[in-house]
C-alpha cells in the first residue's frame, strides 16, 4: 500500500468497455479509492464496479452515450484533456493511450503516466484503421500527442516494446511495468484430456486480425472459437465457415471452459502487450502468436509458437506444426511474471520513489 497520504487524481481517456488498461485502473482504484477519475465518457451499465467511485466527465448529449460514439469525439478530446487543470493534486497518473496524459499540473504536483502505447492509429502502430478522416488527421494528432508527451514528469509503458515506442516518438525514457493480469482465475484448470480445435479472444476490431484467424481455419477445416465482440462481429461473422463459431461475449466461467477444451490458443495481432495469450498460458493452453510486439515479450518457445507475417499462409504453416506436447508447468510459471500482485508492487514502489 502507498506509505504516504497523497490528494491522488487518476485519468483515463474514456470508460466505455472492460480491458487491460480499465484493468490498471480499478488496480489503482483499489489502491486510492478516494481518488477521483476524470475521464471524457463513462458507461455504467458495462462498468457497473466504478458506479461508486467518484467519477468526473465530460457533458455529453444522450446522442452520443446512447450510441457509445465516443470514438467519434477525437477532434474535441485534446481541447478537454489539455483544458483540465489538475494542479491541486500532489500525484495524477494519466492510463493512456489516447489523450489524457495532456491534463495539466504545476511544478508541485507529480504526473505520472501509464502508456500503453502512443495513440496508435496517428502513429500507425498496429495497422489500427480510422477511415479517411483518421488518416487527414493524423498529422495533427501526432503533433498534439507529442506536445503532451512533454506534461509528463515520468513514464511507466506496459511493454519493453511500448517503452521503444514512447523513447522513438516522444524522445522520452520509461520504465516498464507489465498490466495486471488475473492469472489467479486460470492457473488452477484442469485441461481437456483430449483438447481439440482453436480458440482467440478479444475485441473484434480490426487490427486484432481476426480475420486472418478464420480464414486459416476455414482453408484447413478447423474448429475455431471466437470470442468477444466489437465492430468487426458482422463482417467476420460472413467470413466464418462451418468450423467457426462466433460466441460473442462470454462470461469467466465459459471462457475458462473453452480454454481448456482448445488445443492452442491463437493471436494474430501486433499487439502493445496483450493479456488474453497470457491468460491461455495460466490455463495451460499453448499459443500461436504473430512474430511481433508484446507477445515476444510475453511468449516463450516453452509455452508457444510463432509465425512471422500476418498473412494467411503464414498463420497456416504455424498451425500445421504446432508440436503436441506443452509442459503446463512452464506455461504457468510464465504467466505468473505478469500477475496483478506484480503490479501492485511495481506500481506503488516506482511512486514511493518520487512522492516520499
Amino acid at each position: 500500500m502507498p506509505t504516504k497520504r497523497l490528494r491522488v487524481a487518476l485519468v483515463k481517456d474514456w470508460l466505455t468497455s472492460y480491458g487491460g488498461s480499465e484493468e490498471q485502473l480499478w488496480q489503482l482504484h483499489l489502491l486510492y479509492p478516494d481518488a477521483p477519475i476524470y475521464t471524457s465518457v463513462y458507461d455504467e451499465q458495462r462498468l457497473p464496479q466504478f458506479k461508486k467511485a467518484t467519477i468526473k466527465e465530460m457533458s455529453l448529449s444522450g446522442w452520443f452515450r446512447k450510441g457509445r460514439r465516443f470514438e467519434k469525439l477525437a477532434l474535441i478530446l485534446p481541447l478537454y484533456f489539455s483544458t483540465l487543470h489538475l494542479s491541486d493534486y500532489d500525484l495524477v497518473i494519466s492510463i493512456t493511450s489516447g489523450f489524457a496524459k495532456a491534463v495539466t499540473t504545476n511544478s508541485q504536483t507529480v504526473h505520472l503516466c501509464i502508456c500503453n502505447t502512443p495513440i496508435r492509429f496517428a502513429w500507425g502502430f498496429g495497422t489500427d484503421k480510422r477511415g479517411l478522416l483518421g488518416s487527414i488527421l493524423a498529422p495533427l494528432f501526432r503533433w498534439f500527442d507529442k506536445r503532451s508527451a512533454q506534461k509528463v514528469d515520468y513514464f511507466l509503458a506496459n511493454s519493453v516494446n511500448v517503452a521503444r515506442r514512447i523513447k522513438q516518438v516522444y524522445q522520452r525514457d520509461s520504465e516498464v511495468l507489465y498490466p495486471p493480469v488475473h492469472v489467479e482465475n486460470f492457473i488452477d484448470l484442469k485441461r481437456s484430456r483430449q483438447p481439440e480445435g482453436l480458440i482467440t479472444i478479444g475485441r473484434l476490431v480490426y487490427y486484432k486480425r481476426i480475420d486472418l484467424i478464420i480464414a486459416a481455419c476455414n482453408q484447413l477445416q478447423l474448429p475455431l472459437t471466437v470470442i468477444g465482440t466489437g465492430p468487426e462481429e458482422s463482417r467476420l461473422q460472413k467470413l466464418a465457415g462451418p468450423t467457426v463459431k462466433l460466441l460473442g461475449f462470454c462470461d469467466t466461467a465459459k471462457i475458462k471452459q473453452e480454454l481448456t477444451k482448445a488445443k492452442a490458443f491463437v493471436f494474430a495481432a501486433e499487439e502493445d502487450f496483450g493479456i488474453a495469450p497470457v491468460e491461455a498460458m495460466a490455463a495451460g493452453c499453448p499459443v500461436i502468436a504473430l512474430k511481433k510486439g508484446g507477445s515476444l515479450e510475453t511468449v516463450t518457445s516453452k509455452t508457444g509458437t510463432f509465425f512471422n507475417e500476418q498473412t494467411v499462409d503464414s498463420l497456416v504453416e504455424a498451425i500445421q506444426h504446432l508440436p503436441a506436447d506443452w509442459d503446463i508447468v512452464s506455461m504457468r510459471k510464465q504467466a505468473n511474471k505478469f500477475s496483478v500482485e506484480k503490479f501492485i508492487t511495481g506500481v506503488t514502489s516506482f511512486i514511493d520513489r518520487f512522492t516520499r
